[in-house]
């Protein structure tokens, strides 16, 4: 991964607000990283159907 991308910065910076419990910056983040993705293989994983209001893992 290029870590000057800016789909991997927004990518990075969502995991991390994910981590911190910030669960809308998070959403945020990575609509925003899906919305500056050029194709398909820049993109996040999966496309933001839906975002949980609350984090699924455990905590």
């Amino acid at each position: 991964m290029d870590p000057d991308n800016p789909v991997v910065r927004l990518c990075v910076q969502g995991m991390q607000a994910e981590a911190e419990g910030r669960d809308a910056d998070a959403r945020d983040l990575f609509q925003r990283a899906w919305e500056t993705a050029g194709d398909d293989y820049e993109g996040p994983a999966s496309p933001p159907t839906t975002w949980p209001d609350t984090n699924p893992l455990p905590s």
